[in-house]
């Protein structure tokens, strides 16, 4: 009998033990769901509030550009949106970005004119920078393609041409003041840098003028078979990034802005 009641009470021991242990395993991994909750929950939070940065930043630089504008014509590298923001302490994270000139290269939208005619003198000058960026002829080829099926983006091009070569959504002009020297090399074949030197500080007025200063270089007193495509001093389409962090999240976006009518496009980075 004794025994028995032994047996019953060992056991009972051995069952309490076993919930115990039970309740105390399943108790420490529910504290572990909701740990791994709050993590994911502040991580979602700070994600959140990090892209919020970053499109804030978005929208000031288009009302910038807006703004600036009416400072007059001429667009530059001397100019404030031109210096970037490098990453700098906010409340609770960092926030930076910079402002470039999506003028600066050459819009292969141009290849087509309004009416879908080719554009002959355009088709031959983005022929010669795909080449210069070593994109196979076969890539050129689908690059015209998809554009004779309608207005591309720069993500449609092949990424080795994008230096150089961009598309936006209307013909526009290179600005002079601010396409790099291997663009401007081709487009005043012959000169020399001493024609673009410091043009940061005396920017162009007017593309003739820069023309003019690339011609006065040359040996020849006359540029080698210059493309006759369109060029200018001024720009209306920008390219923003921005980039943010939050507590221990980072985000970043890319837009494309028409500083008239602001932002055509944007992605998250």
């Amino acid at each position: 009998m004794h025994s028995s009641h032994r047996v019953q009470s060992g056991a009972a021991i051995i069952a309490a033990m076993l919930v115990t242990a039970t309740v105390a395993t399943l108790a420490t991994g529910m504290l572990s769901q909701i740990n791994s909750w709050f993590v994911r929950a502040e991580s979602a939070r700070d994600g959140a509030q990090a892209q919020s940065l970053a499109n804030v930043a978005v929208r000031w630089a288009s009302q910038y550009l807006f703004e600036e504008s009416r400072l007059g014509p001429t667009d530059h590298l001397g100019e404030l949106w031109a210096t970037g923001l490098p990453a700098t302490p906010i409340e609770g994270g960092t926030l930076g970005g910079a402002i470039t000139d999506a003028q600066a290269r050459f819009n292969f939208n141009n290849v087509l004119n309004a009416n879908g005619e080719t554009s002959e003198t355009d088709l031959a000058f983005a022929q010669v920078l795909f080449s210069d960026a070593n994109v196979p002829s076969a890539q050129f080829s689908e690059a015209v393609a998809k554009r004779r099926a309608g207005f591309l983006t720069e993500y449609d091009l092949p990424a080795a041409a994008r230096a150089t070569v961009t598309a936006l959504p209307e013909r526009t002009a290179i600005n002079v003041n601010t396409a790099p020297e291997i663009l401007l090399q081709r487009l005043a074949p012959g000169a020399t840098s001493d024609a673009w030197q410091g043009r940061a500080v005396a920017p162009f007025t007017a593309g003739a003028q820069f023309l003019s200063k690339a011609i006065a270089t040359t040996k020849s007193g006359a540029l080698e078979s210059a493309p006759k495509v369109e060029i200018g001093i001024s720009t209306r389409y920008f390219m923003v990034d921005a980039a943010a962090t939050f507590g221990g999240a980072q985000a970043g976006t890319r837009a494309l802005v028409e500083r008239t009518k602001g932002v055509v496009w944007q992605i998250a980075l």
